[in-house]
């Protein structure tokens, strides 16, 4: 019975570490949502929205890196219930608001393992500039180096 057990605890924990309760909000269901919306005011809310779902999802998953043309065939950009797909040039669009509001790094081009061209990259941010220098100037007071000359070892 307890190696029952300690199976289920091992799949619950795999399943855990995959993402696979990653919850789609409600407009991902939507069609319109795949498609560039014509009107500036609602293009605008639109790409809010992609960004906001799309660092949800990364942070979800913990991805350091995004391929965009792999990414068109998984759940991010690929919606298989309603059989919508966000075209490639407007995949390429949203990375390129991520890279204005700092939360990627584009690469121009990837290369695989088996040194194939597979297209471009990006390299997620999971925080902001602002949010990292935070995190260490409360590390630093709550060590007590605040404001103190101090290195960084191996």
């Amino acid at each position: 019975m307890a190696a029952k057990s300690s199976s289920d605890s091992k799949s619950a924990a795999s399943s855990a570490a995959s993402g696979s309760d990653f919850k789609f909000p409600e407009f991902y269901h939507f069609p319109p949502f795949f498609t560039l919306q014509p009107v500036s005011t609602t293009r605008s809310k639109q790409v809010a929205v992609w960004r906001d779902f799309i660092l949800q999802y990364i942070t979800h998953y913990r991805l350091t890196a995004l391929i965009l043309s792999e990414e068109q065939k998984k759940p991010l950009f690929f919606n298989a219930k309603i059989d919508r797909k966000l075209p490639l040039d407007v995949a390429q669009m949203l990375v390129a608001d991520l890279i204005n509001q700092g939360r990627t790094i584009s690469l121009p081009l990837c290369l695989c393992s088996a040194h194939r061209l597979i297209g471009s990259a990006m390299i997620v941010v999971w925080y902001t500039d602002g949010t990292w220098c935070g995190g260490v100037m409360w590390c630093g007071a709550w060590c007590g180096v605040w404001r103190v000359a101090c290195g960084v070892w191996r």
